[in-house]
């Protein structure tokens, strides 16, 4: 069984991830919907931070999403005081379809709108 890659430490929660898992190990987790390969949750404050990306995930890939990233929005729907849940349900999709985050780099401010699929 291949196991993600974390570049933070973090619980695992297939649900957010994109790939291929067991089926016994990770009942629940629908075959025709993954994931962008990263990890959010609402910090203190309601924002909605990155917190881990799995390594060769569709979020690393796009060379752009880091972990500390502030997602302001998905798919231009605002993401602050969302639940992890909420959150999940945002990104999840079929395979290989676009998800648009608009993000703030915490180290400079700077804001950005990346695509990942």
């Amino acid at each position: 069984m291949r196991q993600p890659s974390m570049r933070s430490e973090m619980s695992f929660d297939p649900s957010v991830y994109a790939g291929d898992y067991d089926d016994d190990e990770f009942e629940g987790v629908d075959d025709d919907e993954c994931g962008i390969g990263a990890s959010m949750r609402a910090a203190e404050d309601g924002r909605a931070r990155v917190i881990g990306l799995v390594n060769g995930g569709p979020a690393q890939r796009s060379e752009v999403l880091q972990v500390g990233d502030v997602v302001l929005r998905i798919d231009g729907v605002d993401a602050s005081r969302k639940t992890h849940t909420d959150l999940v349900d945002m990104v999840m999709g079929p395979p290989g379809s676009m998800v648009e985050l608009e993000i703030e780099r915490e180290s400079d401010g700077v804001i950005a709108t990346v695509e990942i699929r």
